[in-house]
């Protein structure tokens, strides 16, 4: 399934960006952002938790995008968590 999948994915990422290679760490985590969408609102967020290492590796401008992709995220699905 998709949740599992954007899972996967941010496990590769960090794997990345733990071995010195934060391009590739942050392509792979753009993927899994992508695919969590189609899993819904929680696996957004997870992925956005779980990523959290590569989001302030990549600097204070990428961590506000994040935070203005949380708020776009909760008006995709409204008030229903």
């Amino acid at each position: 399934d998709e949740e599992k999948r954007a899972e996967k994915l941010v496990a590769v990422a960090l794997t990345y960006l733990h071995a010195g290679q934060p391009d590739h760490a942050w392509q792979t985590y753009q993927t899994a952002l992508t695919t969590a969408r189609f899993a819904g609102r929680d696996s957004v967020f997870s992925i956005l938790a779980g990523g959290s290492d590569i989001l302030a590796s990549a600097g204070a401008e990428i961590l506000w995008q994040a935070y203005q992709v949380m708020q776009e995220v909760d008006g995709w699905w409204g008030d229903n968590p």
